[in-house]
């Protein structure tokens, strides 16, 4: 679900990013509000996908099994999502070349790198191998690796209890969705203010 909710937004603000410069003036029904509500079920699936992640470490069983089991998944949904991280990256490859068609547009720069920003904390471009068009970029999903660095690294501390490691996982989650949720914070005061200004 998140990918292809993840899928249609980046696609839609790809179409605008791609038109004439003389064309770039959206209209709040036909394209903040459509984007907008795309971009808020983007982050109800991320917050989804966290709680699952949550429930998993708070599942019976040591921390270190849970932590296995809970890596295993965080493999998993980087394999799939694979495709659609690729296309957020063009899409903010697409915002920076764009942007500076927007003068005198501050809110709706605001708004569409405000999105950019969010996505850019879930995935980070990464180069690597060289070949003979240049460089190949793959992106690495941070919320992701993040949190399964973590994992292994409280299962690996001897120091810790179980106890002090459950609680330690789960500030390291609270702080995943605390960055997931000042990211969407902005965008929707972004998103607040276009609809003032081009709505009245």
């Amino acid at each position: 679900m998140l990918m292809n909710f993840l899928n249609q937004l980046v696609d839609a603000c790809l179409q605008f990013g791609r038109q004439p410069q003389d064309q770039q003036r959206p209209s709040f029904n036909d394209f903040v509000e459509p984007v907008y509500q795309l971009f808020q079920k983007v982050h109800e699936q991320y917050l989804e996908n966290f709680k699952e992640y949550r429930a998993m470490l708070n599942a019976p069983g040591t921390f270190s099994a849970k932590a296995e089991e809970l890596c295993a998944r965080l493999t998993t949904d980087n394999r799939f999502s694979a495709d659609q991280e690729a296309k957020v990256v063009l899409f903010m490859e697409v915002s920076r070349q764009q942007i500076t068609s927007y003068a005198g547009e501050e809110t709706l720069i605001g708004f569409l790198t405000g999105i950019s920003s969010y996505l850019s904390r879930a995935f980070t471009e990464v180069c690597g191998t060289q070949y003979s068009g240049g460089t190949l970029h793959v992106t690495s999903p941070v919320f992701r690796n993040t949190l399964a660095g973590q994992l292994r690294k409280m299962t690996a501390e001897a120091a810790l209890t179980e106890e002090g490691k459950h609680t330690a996982g789960a500030q390291v989650l609270d702080g995943i969705v605390a960055e997931l949720q000042s990211g969407f914070a902005a965008v929707t005061k972004s998103y607040l203010a276009l609809r003032t200004k081009m709505t009245g």
